[in-house]
């Protein structure tokens, strides 16, 4: 169990694409954002899902994930990351969007470990980098900040700004990794294609 690092879900978007508030979606016999939840729960010692409204998650049971409302609500995945390291009890914080409920504990392990002085640790798959799978550092805080103050809202531009770590698919394929680990449920025939693979 990991101490060091806080596992954070950011479960704040709209879901426009998929119809329906994703995160809720049935998975198994959960839903997907439990799913990912109790994968974390057997990972970090210290979990939080950022929303944007409470509201949207009506007597949602997630055990010791403990739920924080986004504080910068129209700012997206950045605003939810910048939430994250400004609650968050650890120096470092595992990101991971809502609509991933293949990912791999060994993956999530793997960034982590890799994870030592830089401000962000990103993993690249198939030549896109994956920052809604990655570790950040409180020390990102100020820069992502600034960046917002600039009117850099977009997650991928403010990025640059870190000099992240980029962890290619090859060092991760040799860890064992697949591609689903980073396979976002954005519409219902997405889902529907997980859901064979689940």
């Amino acid at each position: 169990m990991r101490n060091d690092v806080t596992g954070v879900i950011l479960a704040g978007g709209l879901s426009r694409r998929f119809g329906s508030n994703k995160a809720l979606a049935p998975w198994g016999d959960t839903t997907i954002l439990q799913t990912i939840c109790h994968i974390f729960q057997s990972i970090f010692s210290n979990n939080l899902v950022v929303i944007k409204n409470k509201s949207s998650f009506p007597s949602l049971s997630l055990g010791p994930c403990r739920i924080v409302e986004d504080r910068l609500k129209n700012h997206h995945a950045l605003g939810g990351i910048i939430t994250a390291l400004e609650v968050a009890s650890t120096e470092n914080v595992f990101i991971s969007a809502c609509d991933t409920p293949l990912i791999q504990p060994e993956l999530i392990q793997v960034l982590c470990s890799r994870h030592t002085e830089a401000l962000a640790t990103i993993p690249v798959w198939g030549g896109k980098i994956q920052p809604l799978c990655a570790v950040y550092t409180k020390s990102a805080l100020p820069l992502l900040q600034a960046a917002i103050e600039r009117g850099q809202v977009k997650l991928q531009d403010a990025l640059q700004t870190l000099n992240p770590v980029w962890i290619s698919d090859a060092e991760l394929r040799w860890a064992g990794i697949s591609g689903w680990s980073f396979f976002d449920l954005d519409t219902r025939e997405d889902y529907e294609y997980a859901k064979k693979r689940g």
